[in-house]
C-alpha cells in the first residue's frame, strides 16, 4: 500500500474508488478516505466473527452497489481470500485454538497455523486443499461481479503469494524475496453488467471500532507481521 498509494499518484487516486476487506487499513496513512473518491473499509461491518474474516460475497455485493450507483472512474478491490481463515475448514482458523496449551481455564492459547504446518501437526495436502477452497471461492465470486458492472479493462492479481515451507518460508513474511512471495497472477479481462445479482444495501456506519481490529488482524494470523 505505501509503496502505490504516494503523492506522485494523487490524481489517480483521486478518480478510485477503494472496497477493502483488509483491516490492514487501519494501520496505513495512505488508506484514508481523503486520498480517494470513494474509500470504504467493509471489514468494518461486513466482518463473520464466527469464521474470523470477511467472505468475499460480502465484498462483492458492495462493489457491485458501488460500481452501479457511484460510478467512479477506478474501481479497486481488495479481497481477502484466499489468505486464511479457510471457508470450507474454519477450525483450521489463522490461529488454531490448542486447549493442551492452556495454562488457565480462564485462558485460550493459540498457535498459528504455519506453525502447526511447520511442526508437523497438520497435513500439508490438507492445507493445501483448504487455501485452494479458498481461491476456488473467491475467484467464484470475482465471476460474479465480473457479470454485474461495466468495465473495459479489469485486472485480477494478488498482493503477494504463499510459502508453504519452500526453503523455510511459511505464510508471507515482509524480509523475505522469494519467488513463491514476490510471483503472482496477473490476469487482464473486462466485465459487463449483465444484471443477474441484486446486492443487498448494507450500512456504512464505520463509527470506531478500533478495539476489534486487533482481533480481526489476529483472526488473519497478521499481529506477527506488524
Amino acid at each position: 500500500m505505501q509503496a502505490n498509494f504516494r503523492d506522485r499518484y494523487a490524481e489517480v487516486m483521486s478518480e478510485t474508488a477503494y472496497v477493502t476487506a483488509n483491516p490492514y487499513t487501519n494501520y496505513v496513512d495512505c488508506a484514508d478516505e481523503s486520498n480517494f473518491a470513494l474509500f470504504d473499509e467493509v471489514w468494518r461491518y461486513g466482518w463473520d466473527d464466527e469464521i474470523g474474516t470477511l467472505p468475499p460475497d460480502v465484498l462483492t455485493d458492495r462493489a457491485i452497489d458501488v460500481a452501479r450507483n457511484e460510478s467512479p472512474e477506478r474501481l479497486l478491490i481488495h479481497y481477502m481470500q484466499p489468505h486464511f481463515p479457510s471457508l470450507s475448514q474454519p477450525e483450521l482458523g489463522s490461529n488454531v485454538i490448542d486447549p493442551e496449551w492452556k495454562k488457565d481455564p480462564e485462558t485460550t492459547v493459540t498457535r498459528e497455523v504455519w506453525d502447526k504446518l511447520k511442526e508437523g501437526e497438520i497435513d500439508r495436502d490438507t492445507l493445501w486443499e483448504a487455501y485452494r477452497d479458498n481461491l476456488r471461492d473467491v475467484l467464484e465470486s470475482v465471476e460474479t461481479l465480473l457479470n454485474n458492472h461495466d468495465a473495459r479493462k479489469v485486472i485480477i492479481t494478488a498482493d503477494h503469494g504463499n510459502g508453504f515451507g519452500e526453503e523455510g518460508i511459511y505464510a508471507h513474511p515482509a524480509s523475505r524475496a522469494h519467488k513463491v512471495l514476490r510471483k503472482v497472477p496477473y490476469c487482464i479481462t473486462e466485465a459487463t453488467d449483465e444484471g443477474t445479482c441484486t446486492p443487498e444495501h448494507k450500512s456504512r456506519d464505520t463509527k470506531d471500532i478500533e478495539g476489534d481490529v486487533e482481533k480481526r488482524l489476529a483472526d488473519l494470523g497478521y499481529l506477527n507481521d506488524r
